[in-house]
């Protein structure tokens, strides 16, 4: 029983067989691409990529999700790192380098005591506020007895987003990263048999494509940024220890 073509040619690309491309010019214009990916401009030249997880490469790269949103800095030269895996489709993005990019600074460290002692104090934190919410629905019930439902939900999800994360009790290495975003691209997921949609940020940073979980304001190109992340990513990307912009407060989870 032979493969299918294109898991073929996947199997080779993971096995270094295939060899990528380089394009490299002035950048001036970036956006989402015609089909499901992204575009870079290069004065006439439009390169239309895939990326990785949003982009269907194992199979065929012309399919997968489009991005909402996209921005990038520009009027600057960009060199692309590029895989076709097939003739005629879109080839991998593998990488973009900025020239800022060498600046970016990357470690990883084992997790320690404090670190999951944050971590638990956040979550504790998100218990007793779905505690406190669950207050009202219960002084409203001594009116209108069917509010009772709602204050037992309230206490119910406090219980479940206040649990011990099983993520940070199998990491044992974090990595941080600190530099300049040089794109955002913004993808709609939703859950599946559901109409609640999620707004997934990805940051390219040091040339590198990140898709980081974390709360509160999204950053734009140009930004710095500093984080650290878990070993062990969930389905919308590692988790976020902490996420902090360049003089603004520290996000955590």
């Amino acid at each position: 029983m032979r493969l299918p073509r294109a898991w073929r040619r996947f199997n080779q690309a993971l096995k270094g067989q295939l060899s990528k491309q380089i394009v490299a010019g002035h950048l001036t214009g970036f956006g989402p691409s015609e089909r499901p990916g992204i575009c870079y401009t290069f004065g006439g030249q439009r390169v239309d990529v895939a990326l990785p997880f949003w982009n269907e490469i194992s199979r065929d790269t012309r399919n997968g999700l489009r991005p909402v949103a996209v921005a990038a800095l520009t009027d600057l030269p960009v060199r692309l790192h590029l895989l076709t895996l097939q003739p005629g489709t879109p080839p991998v993005l593998l990488r973009a380098e900025y020239p800022m990019s060498a600046q970016t600074w990357n470690s990883v460290e084992e997790v320690s005591d404090a670190d999951r002692q944050a971590v638990r104090k956040e979550e504790l934190g998100v218990r007793k506020l779905f505690y406190a919410l669950a207050l009202l629905p219960l002084a409203g019930s001594l009116f209108l007895g069917p509010m009772i439902l709602l204050s037992a939900f309230f206490v119910l999800m406090g219980l479940v987003l206040g649990m011990r994360s099983p993520t940070l009790k199998r990491a044992r290495y974090k990595h941080g990263v600190r530099g300049q975003v040089e794109e955002v691209v913004t993808y709609r997921v939703r859950t599946s048999n559901s109409n609640v949609s999620t707004l997934v940020h990805n940051y390219r940073i040091g040339g590198v494509m990140y898709r980081v979980e974390h709360f509160g304001q999204v950053a734009a190109p140009g930004q710095s940024v500093a984080f650290e992340y878990l070993d062990d990513a969930g389905f919308l990307g590692p988790r976020a220890l902490f996420f902090q912009i360049e003089d603004q407060a520290v996000m955590t989870l």
